[in-house]
């Protein structure tokens, strides 16, 4: 019987194609990793490629060969790059700790736990080391970040697109200085400027009235969240039933003097609240951003929408407050999220943009209303940080935009 050589990588890597077939499990025989050398028989070879071949349908074509001799190691491997797809971290180079893949890594980890911001912060500072062509990071110079900001720059586009593509490359040079103990910034060189407001990022007071007037279902309640709650949308999205806690607040007994009635000995009498003075919010549990857990009080207006969500039966106390159409064990998408966001504003003609006839509104802006909102109505910065659920008071006055038409006396 003919036989084929190959050696311990290549037999690793077909083991991994088998893999696919058997849903993503891990099984990679040892004999593959302790022989440099392997002789499996060419029926066998040839065998489990054409069962995997046959599970895997449009990748038939692209695998037919990766069991021939001679073959290059390099080609399965970039083919099974591209098919099997693992996370950031489980391709690090564990043989340098100074390369490129583990020190972007390493860095994503340090600074995002957001998915979308550790995909675009990765994409940009790889596109940085092509450009720059020095063999490890540690040995980075302010010419090499010079050199790539000014290529950005040349390409003169809108100042918050270059922004989007050099922050990335700032905080990663500010976190090579930290890494290895550098005496400077090499990413100093990099200058940017100020971020220019493209459009409203806050609404009318009868538009958000609007959308809570005319909203129904679970529609209504997402928007409702978004506001009273100041919720980024992944917190709106991922809330359950058991998140959500109903709280009376009975104002304190107060002493007050009453001449025409019955007398303590002090000459006061305990008030006891009426059914008028107690008050009712709901208390909701969120895991914020960088995985941040924090209470969310919303008041008795938005208990008002909100309220029934605290009384659902304890058998549905697990289950996702907006769950997937799919499957009541997942929860809709932020982009449907989104999606619920811009129809029902388009419908109601709030804030539509006359080009592309869709409503401009984002569940964002609901958080920066509210926080807008609170403040002007009187609420102190520190309250309003502590509602964003914000680590830095900085932060949150981002969210506070005054109102044009108003001067700062008509508050007073």
């Amino acid at each position: 019987m003919a036989s084929v050589s190959i050696n311990a990588e290549e037999a690793e890597l077909l083991a991994r194609l088998k893999a696919l077939r058997m849903k993503k499990q891990q099984v990679v025989e040892e004999s593959c990793k302790e022989t440099s050398v392997v002789d499996i028989p060419a029926s066998v070879v040839d065998k489990n490629v054409a069962e995997s071949m046959s599970d895997m349908g449009a990748m038939s074509d692209k695998t037919t060969d990766i069991h021939k001799e001679n073959q290059p190691v390099s080609d399965i491997t970039n083919f099974l790059v591209r098919v099997c797809p693992t996370s950031p971290g489980a391709n690090k180079d564990k043989s340098n700790e100074d390369s490129w893949m583990n020190v972007i890594e390493d860095f994503i980890e340090a600074v995002s736990s957001s998915k979308e911001t550790s995909k675009k912060y990765r994409k940009h500072v790889k596109n940085f080391e092509k450009k720059c062509g020095v063999s490890e990071p540690k040995l980075l110079k302010k010419v090499h970040f010079k050199s790539y900001s000014d290529s950005i720059n040349e390409r003169k586009l809108a100042i918050n697109t270059t922004r989007s593509y050099l922050i990335p490359v700032k905080s990663f040079g500010k976190y090579l200085m930290n890494r290895y103990n550098m005496q400077y910034n090499p990413a100093d060189v990099i200058k940017l400027e100020n971020k220019i407001k493209t459009k409203e990022i806050t609404m009318k007071k009868e538009d958000t009235d609007t959308i809570l007037d005319l909203c129904t279902g679970k529609k209504l309640e997402f928007m409702a969240l978004l506001y009273f709650g100041a919720l980024r949308v992944h917190e709106a999205c991922k809330i359950k039933y058991k998140d959500i806690e109903l709280v009376t607040n009975e104002p304190q007994k107060q002493r007050i003097y009453a001449k025409k009635t019955y007398k303590h000995k002090n000459g006061t009498i305990m008030y006891a609240p009426t059914a008028e003075d107690v008050q009712e919010s709901l208390e909701i549990s969120v895991i914020g951003k960088g995985n941040r857990p924090r209470k969310v009080k919303v008041g008795a207006r938005g208990t008002k929408y909100l309220r029934h969500l605290a009384s659902v039966h304890e058998n549905l106390q697990e289950n996702y407050v907006f769950p997937s159409v799919k499957s009541d064990k997942s929860c809709i998408s932020t982009r449907t999220g989104r999606r619920w966001v811009q129809t029902t504003c388009t419908k109601m003609n709030i804030m539509v943009d006359e080009f592309t006839n869709r409503s401009q509104v984002t569940p964002h802006m609901f958080r920066h209303t509210a926080a807008t909102n609170a403040f002007a109505a009187g609420a102190d910065l520190m309250t309003v940080s502590e509602f964003l659920g914000h680590a830095s008071v900085q932060t949150t006055e981002i969210y506070l935009h005054g109102d044009k038409k108003k001067h700062a006396s008509s508050y007073l």
